[in-house]
């Protein structure tokens, strides 16, 4: 489904996964509760986005300016000032998009470099994260086997027990 504009202002939005499968010229996305751009990335979106207003969101890192390097019809996009890292990475960014619509198609930039250092940073951050709630998953898991692993135990202590009372009232 293509739509040329879709304007959600104000609407405190966290997420636009159903979205992903939309082409989607100009999005304004501006004053919501969006703490991400990796919606950014899903093939639909990033073949068809031209203009892209993320004003007045809750993007908490510049890294994420990252994801608007998959996009490959962006000409146009609007941030709010989010970290000290923000202006240099934006320059960057706009200059990576001047020079690829000047040469016409990408070939090999050196601006491709910092690139990588933005979404390695956000991966990182990422896979901390990931690692953390795998191992709260992990210690609730076994803190529940071993809650199930006693249960089992004693009701196997159980039956010991009424084995002995029935073998000692037969007698």
């Amino acid at each position: 489904m293509t739509v040329n504009d879709l304007i959600c202002r104000f609407n405190r939005i966290r997420s636009v996964k159903q979205l992903n499968k939309m082409s989607i010229k100009n999005l304004n996305l501006e004053g919501n509760l969006m703490s991400n751009l990796k919606f950014l990335t899903h093939k639909a979106m990033k073949n068809s986005i031209t203009e892209l207003n993320m004003q007045g969101n809750y993007i908490q890192s510049s890294s994420e300016l990252g994801y608007l390097t998959d996009c490959e019809q962006l000409k146009q996009f609007k941030f709010n000032q989010i970290d000290s890292e923000f202006s240099r990475r934006e320059m960057v960014i706009r200059d990576y998009f001047q020079k690829r619509f000047s040469f016409g198609r990408l070939q090999a930039l050196p601006d491709c470099v910092e690139f990588r250092d933005f979404k390695a940073n956000k991966t990182l951050e990422t896979l901390s994260k990931k690692k953390i709630r795998l191992l709260k998953k992990i210690s609730k898991h076994k803190q529940k086997k071993a809650i199930t692993k006693s249960s089992i135990m004693g009701f196997v202590m159980l039956l010991i027990r009424m084995k002995f009372m029935e073998l000692g009232s037969a007698e």
